[in-house]
């Protein structure tokens, strides 16, 4: 075994090792908001409702609408189309996972209630 085998080796047992280890969940918000950038292995650690975004759009801008004029409701995010070579480059799911990661984090910034009033 060569000198690449062996680091590969090592590589494979340090992954192993390092997700055996129990996560530790930061509350920094800064944390929270560059996690998009590193990847996460643990992909089904967590089972839970996945927020979806759902907008309606029509009206004329006068501010009587009533909701009588607009249109259906559509998901706003888009899903992105696999393709073969997403396999290696998928900038484009990418993107989509860091808006679900974004409106992940406004849930639970809603969830949390008001900066500065206190949580019940």
């Amino acid at each position: 075994m060569g000198t690449t085998g062996i680091v590969l080796v090592g590589y494979f047992v340090v992954l192993v090792a390092l997700s055996a280890l129990r996560a530790v969940e930061v509350k920094s918000r800064l944390v929270q908001q560059l996690r998009v950038f590193f990847p996460s292995w643990r992909f089904f650690e967590d089972l839970g409702e996945v927020p979806v975004l759902w907008a309606r759009i029509g009206g004329d801008g006068s501010g009587t609408n009533d909701g009588e004029d607009l249109g259906p409701w559509q998901r706003s995010l888009p899903t992105a189309a696999p393709r073969w070579w997403t396999l290696f480059v998928n900038p484009e799911a990418n993107l989509i996972l860091a808006y679900g990661s974004l409106l992940e984090q406004l849930v639970s910034d809603l969830a949390a209630g008001p900066e500065g009033s206190p949580t019940s």
